[in-house]
């Protein structure tokens, strides 16, 4: 599928696990490539890690079309991945509350 990211056009694409761990050299379930404007995502996985992964290199996306190098950009991307589901439900609830006039 295509998605645009910071008005660049990138795409996301299923690949089977062997092909992805072949072109990285490495056993891998996603990887982003810059230079393509691609993600790749392992076809072979469940619902929760597919997400989970899905959002981890979607991190990596952002954080290059935005300009944004860290030097320790894994962590961020691994953070992102498995808590910005629960960050974003708690910040729609809290704004909800305070949105409400229930702020006091």
């Amino acid at each position: 599928m295509k998605i645009r990211i910071h008005n660049t056009e990138w795409k996301v694409k299923l690949c089977k696990g062997e092909k992805l761990s072949k072109m990285m050299e490495q056993p891998t379930i996603g990887c982003t490539c810059f230079m393509k404007h691609t993600i790749y995502i392992k076809k072979e996985m469940d619902m929760q890690n597919t997400i989970q992964t899905v959002r981890h290199e979607l991190a990596h996306a952002y954080l290059y079309e935005y300009g944004i190098h860290l030097d320790d950009e894994e962590s961020i991307c691994d953070f992102i991945g498995a808590f910005c589901e629960e960050i974003a439900d708690m910040a729609l609830s809290i704004t909800g509350y305070l949105t409400d006039g229930n702020e006091k």
